[in-house]
């Protein structure tokens, strides 16, 4: 998937956010999840807050976009995978959430 860019308005994006909440609806919850795509959004370093989400290797500044990924995963039992581990330099810049069973 591809998560509004920079470019669209603030409806648009919880136009997307609604849309994919109600697919989420439909996934039984034993069901392993995994959510591919460019979400457009920096969800920066790990936080007390969002350790459990981000793990340890969260990467760069958290935008309001990330902002919105977080919540979003926190509100599914999400994670995102790729910063749960160490990336070498470059790499950890994508988003990634995996459903955590």
């Amino acid at each position: 998937m591809y998560a509004p860019t920079a470019d669209s308005t603030e409806e648009q994006i919880e136009t997307f956010y609604c849309e994919l909440e109600e697919a989420m609806k439909k996934i039984s919850k034993k069901d392993a999840v995994t959510l591919c795509g460019d979400w457009n959004a920096k969800i920066g370093k790990t936080s007390v807050v969002w350790q459990d989400i981000i793990g340890n290797y969260g990467f760069g500044e958290r935008n309001e976009r990330g902002e919105r990924l977080l919540q979003f995963a926190m509100e599914n039992d999400l994670v995102v995978a790729n910063a749960l581990f160490k990336h070498k330099d470059g790499h950890g810049d994508h988003q990634m959430a995996n459903r955590t069973i």
